[in-house]
């Protein structure tokens, strides 16, 4: 073979080499793969924003989430302020716990007062059928991939996102972002949504931006997130310390949505423990409700363990929830029993008043 033959076989396979790292579909599947490789972490997020909803009323929100996960196993404590003037710190927050184990497929709220008393306490459902995305637990593994709020930073949101089904065009380019080298790939669907995602290759090919157009009602809609990145030690990886969330319907702003993430830890060792019942300090006396439901007594958390009675009656502590149900059962019976006795006495009236036949 010639020189200049094996010169032209050279060009011929890095201009290959090159196109293939262009194409959109590699490039994004490159970002989910490298994002994948977190394995395990301990990290916080806060979200504070408002929204205006249909009848252009603006609300404001916050929640707070600490996020265990251990490949499958993810767990969320979400805080909610019962009033937004006051911090999460002051023990006033609403608390949901989701948590997908080993094991167990957890859901627990409870609701506080203004200083901390718990008012209410929801059942927690132990459920071994039900699939993760059903759980709706926040991955943060899946942050900054999908133009919406922490919430749907979950695998199906951004699988969905993603999908590379319905494509009218693709198109893909190099281009310089905040001084980082950076592809920007934009596809659009047969139904007019384009999307535009800007990923930095030397970087561990963080999604950086995304953007969402597309036409509602006659005006374009604008969904937007960028998200920042730190270099996380002692792992190595680049991992989201922040993002902003927009949405924007014609020219008018209708969610603003700012995150911070904390890493507490990733690739580091997770207690299984975490994934269970025993570690999520619910009350004792807690009413257990276990899906697919079984005919199986009452059933509360004891502090240790799920214990069952076969003739339902009061926990072994203080459990308001039953209590309530069982106060109003009770003033259920003894309000019929009042209306009988009441129609009873009516009835002996009429037929009392009656002319005989």
């Amino acid at each position: 073979m010639s020189r200049w033959m094996t010169l032209l076989l050279v060009v011929v396979s890095i201009a290959r080499a090159g196109a293939a790292e262009l194409d959109p579909a590699s490039i994004e599947r490159r970002a989910i793969t490298e994002r994948s490789r977190v394995e395990r972490g301990d990290v916080e997020v806060m979200s504070e924003g408002w929204m205006v909803d249909g009848n252009m009323k603006t609300t404001s929100f916050a929640y707070k989430i600490r996020i265990v996960f251990d490949g499958k196993k993810i767990r969320n404590d979400i805080f909610r302020p019962v009033d937004l003037d006051l911090s999460f710190d002051a023990g006033n927050s609403w608390r949901t716990t989701l948590c997908f184990g080993e094991t167990d497929h957890i859901f627990y709220t409870e609701q506080s007062d203004v200083i901390g008393n718990k008012i209410m306490m929801n059942v927690i459902g132990l459920d071994k059928f039900k699939p993760v995305s059903d759980m709706k637990c926040v991955d943060p593994r899946y942050l900054g991939l999908n133009p919406a709020g922490a919430m749907n930073a979950r695998h199906s949101s951004v699988d969905s996102y993603l999908n590379q089904d319905k494509l009218v065009s693709t198109e893909s380019r190099e281009e310089p972002y905040q001084g980082q080298r950076c592809y920007v790939t934009t596809k659009t669907r047969t139904n007019g949504v384009q999307i535009t995602s800007w990923i930095l290759p030397d970087r561990q090919w963080v999604v950086a931006k995304i953007e969402t157009r597309f036409a509602s009602g006659g005006r374009p809609q604008i969904h937007s997130i960028e998200t920042d990145y730190a270099l996380h030690q002692p792992s190595g990886v680049w991992f989201p310390s922040g993002y902003r969330h927009r949405v924007t319907d014609g020219d008018r702003e209708t969610q603003h949505d700012d995150l911070t993430v904390k890493v507490h830890q990733l690739g580091s060792y997770v207690d299984p423990v975490v994934f269970t019942v025993a570690d999520m300090n619910i009350p004792v006396g807690t009413g257990v409700l276990q899906s697919p439901t079984k005919l199986q007594g009452f059933l509360y958390w004891d502090g240790l363990k799920v214990a069952s009675t076969l003739t339902p009656k009061a926990p072994p502590t203080d459990n308001r929830r039953f209590a309530l149900i069982a106060g109003v059962g009770t003033g259920v019976i003894i309000a019929a029993f009042l209306m009988y006795r009441l129609t009873r006495r009516s009835a002996s009236r009429r037929n009392s008043a009656s002319p005989s036949v």
